[in-house]
């Protein structure tokens, strides 16, 4: 071939006895290069030129010369060829297309050799349309404040094509970044998601396209206020009150006082029966009635990386289910993305992890008709880092995975903590239910930031931080019978080291022997104070000691044995706590292999909500955990840390001096909307009580037409709504306003209250020969 040298070798042998040589002669040679491969790269101009379309493909090296074939069908055997022969180049230009129709075109590559198959095929056009015309902004009218839902509407289509689809921006900025971008069919109006929107100035625009590929232009920016309350210590919540009437999950979302936070109010998408108002099973709930029934907020919360989710769940004997971090809306428990929960009301609950099972589990927490579920979650971002969960029922820590172990002394590991290391891209949030009927309520996502730890090295009995100017409830030592004084303060001995094992275990350091409890038990149990292991066993040791031992200013030591650590996840419950107080609960470690380990750690209170990992010190260092929580209102506090191998030698919790007082908050309006003069509306009216103790008072102020139905007095405890009916009955046709007040403990606010009284609708009967017809004007 030209251009490159080729060497051929070709031997004959006699066919006599296959030693000799015969000579022949070569009257003609040649090396064979084949046609090219099919050109690539097609490209035909979709309306860019009112006067031709311009075709183009990729460059071949193996080729020098090409054909065009067009054609009015996807066919290639009734092409045309519309360019003849052309030289090495990689574009033509047809001229002698009618404007605004379509035409297939292909490129065939050829060289001495041949031609080569037909290329895969580009539709074009060539077109006069310049475009519709610019639409305009219509609503919401630039610079309202509209009311949800919001709808954006602008101006008519206009153009001699058809009208294919438009393009929607909103944005917190004039300039467009960020943006929300919304493509859709040929509409002039759409109503998008709420999570849509921006809390404050929304600036928006829209354009036009035809079926020629041609755009508008932009319209002119407008903009409109949404005012979200910025303040509410809620994120979202829920309550699913001041339904009126009946209807699926998204009738009256946006009613005044049933959704609460800084995202609502937020509709819907649901499938299957989702009953709300008087049609639900009980009112002032949801109701997911029937195999497939499901509903999610129509966002996704990415907002915040820590967060905690709550919710009431009556469960359905087959099975309903619960899921967050999921890509999609209206997951099913198995899909892709975050984590899921089915529970099914005699104790039986199973998690998944994206669609991917970890295991079935029984706690008698959820082994009741009904209870609440706060999951506490932190993941340092959605895109796909580690996520850590932890999950309670009406307090108790659940569950969430067995852990496997390569220590060969014990089996069926648990966890409280699940960490998952892909995290979420997403925050999708679904209620789904399996069969018969699901109940859920007093659905609440509240920010979560880990502000509430703080870790410490202990390396004598000042860092270790015992004072005896503080009021201690708990302090405990779990290294002899004996009691243990530690800067005044009395640690209580819990007894002796039961009977031990020698065993092998490979640590990072190398090879240790290792004594632990051959039968040992899930549980270590005190005076108002338990540990307990997730269906596991402590491991104990009785004479393992390095240096340094801390001694106490009597000559005790504190560190002496190391008494037991868990390859299951634990939980710490303390007791008869003062409701309502803040406190410091402590735990103390110590090191016993090189490096700096990390273990996540939950607690099942609202006041301190964080889910963080614990940086525990290598060996030879003490660690002292802190955690600072408010007591919930039973008295009684659990905390949860993941399996850790560094053993915990005590723990100590004491309260502060300065308990928390109650504190009021309530919504500022409760808006009725319409109501039919001489007819009622009831709403509810919610009282949020967010420090300790108890928040009570009553209302008072109330006009005649707004009436309390079971008395204005309200009681809500610590972080629980209460809610006061309130009736409102126009004897008139007009609008009413009216202000009334809460005063009591946990302080004053006002809210106000209105309404529209409008007339009754008026029905019309007309008689056409046997035809009645019943018209509502």
């Amino acid at each position: 071939k030209t251009g490159i040298d080729q060497e051929v070798y070709i031997e004959a042998v006699d066919d006599s006895d296959g030693t000799g040589f015969a000579w022949f002669g070569i009257d003609y040679f040649q090396v064979k290069t084949p046609e090219p491969e099919p050109p690539t790269g097609i490209s035909a101009t979709k309306g860019s030129t009112n006067d031709r379309v311009i075709v183009t493909w990729n460059f071949d090296s193996e080729a020098d010369k090409y054909i065009v074939y067009r054609n009015t069908v996807a066919e290639t055997n009734t092409a045309s060829d519309i360019s003849g022969e052309l030289g090495d180049i990689t574009e033509f230009d047809d001229t002698t297309t009618l404007d605004n129709s379509n035409y297939y075109y292909w490129v065939q590559a050829g060289n001495i050799y041949g031609w080569s198959l037909f290329s895969d095929y580009s539709i074009g056009f060539r077109t006069t349309s310049t475009g519709p015309d610019k639409p305009s902004n219509i609503s919401p009218a630039n610079g309202t404040e509209p009311e949800f839902p919001i709808s954006l509407a602008a101006s008519a289509y206009s153009d001699s094509w058809p009208f294919i689809t438009s393009e929607w921006q909103i944005s917190s900025s004039v300039t467009f970044s960020p943006r929300v971008r919304i493509s859709v069919g040929g509409v002039t109006n759409i109503t998008p998601p709420i999570g849509d929107f921006y809390n404050g100035t929304n600036y928006w625009k829209v354009r036009y396209g035809n079926d020629k590929n041609q755009w508008s232009e932009w319209s002119d920016t407008t903009f409109f206020i949404v005012n979200r309350n910025t303040d509410s210590p809620f994120y979202f919540y829920e309550t699913f009150n001041n339904v009126y009437g009946t209807g699926n999950v998204n009738k009256e979302y946006n009613a005044s006082g049933r959704q609460l936070g800084f995202a609502a109010p937020l509709d819907y998408v649901y499938q299957g029966t989702t009953e709300v108002g008087d049609s639900a099973t009980n009112p002032n709930e949801l109701t997911l009635s029937g195999a497939g029934a499901s509903c999610s907020p129509n966002f996704s919360f990415e907002s915040y990386g820590n967060f905690i989710i709550e919710f009431d769940i009556t469960p359905s004997s087959s099975g309903s289910g619960f899921s967050f971090g999921k890509e999609a809306k209206n997951a099913v428990p198995d899909t892709v993305g975050g984590m899921s929960f089915v529970f099914f009301g005699n104790g039986n609950y199973d998690v998944y992890s994206s669609d991917s099972k970890l295991g079935s589990f029984n706690n008698d927490a959820v082994n009741k008709s009904s209870f609440h579920i706060m999951i506490k979650v932190s993941a340092t971002d959605f895109d796909n880092s580690t996520a850590q969960i932890a999950m309670f029922a009406d307090g108790q820590p659940l569950v969430l995975f067995p852990v496997e172990l390569a220590q060969p002394f014990h089996t069926n590991h648990y966890n409280y903590i699940y960490e998952k290391a892909s995290g979420f891209n997403y925050n999708n949030v679904t209620f789904y239910n399996f069969a018969g009927i699901s109940i859920f309520d007093n659905f609440e996502i509240q920010m979560a930031p880990n502000d509430n730890l703080n870790v410490y090295k202990w390396t004598d009995d000042a860092s270790l931080r015992i004072n005896s100017d503080f009021n201690y409830t708990h302090a405990v030592n779990f290294n002899t019978e004996n009691n243990l004084d530690i800067n005044g303060v009395t640690f209580i001995g819990t007894g002796t080291s039961p009977v031990y094992g020698l065993n092998p275990v490979v640590q990072p350091g190398g090879t240790v022997y290792q004594r632990f409890v051959e039968s040992g038990t899930a549980s270590v149990t005190g005076d108002n104070w338990q540990i307990i292991a997730a269906d596991g066993l402590f491991e104990t040791d009785s004479d393992w000691e390095a240096p340094p031992v801390y001694v106490a200013a009597d000559g005790n030591k504190l560190l002496e044995h190391f008494l037991f650590s868990s390859a299951d996840g634990i939980q710490i419950k303390l007791d008869n706590l003062t409701p309502g107080t803040s406190n410091i609960f402590a735990m103390h470690f110590r090191g016993w292999w090189g490096g700096e380990f990390e273990y996540p750690v939950a607690a099942n209170d609202k006041s301190a909500p964080g889910l963080a990992p614990v940086e525990l010190y290598g060996a030879g260092t003490g660690t002292v955990v802190e955690y600072q929580y408010k007591v919930p209102d039973d008295g009684k506090f659990a905390f949860t840390l993941s399996n850790c191998g560094f053993p915990m030698y005590s723990f100590s919790n004491y309260e502060l001096t300065n308990n928390i007082p109650p504190k009021l908050e309530t919504i500022t309006l409760l808006d009725f909307g319409e109501v039919v003069a001489g007819q009622t509306k009831t709403f509810k009216l919610p009282v949020f009580n967010f420090g300790a103790g108890t928040v009570s008072g009553i209302v008072t102020g109330a006009d005649a037409q707004f009436n309390f139905l079971s008395g204005s007095n309200y009681f809500a405890k610590s972080e629980s709504p209460d809610f006061v009916n309130i009736s409102f009955s126009p004897p008139f046709e007009e609008e009413y306003s009216n202000t009334v007040f809460l005063t009591g403990s946990g302080g004053s606010t006002q809210v106000e209250l209105k309404g529209i009284g409008v007339p009754e609708p008026c029905y019309l009967l007309f008689i056409i020969g046997n035809l009645f017809l019943f018209l509502k004007k």
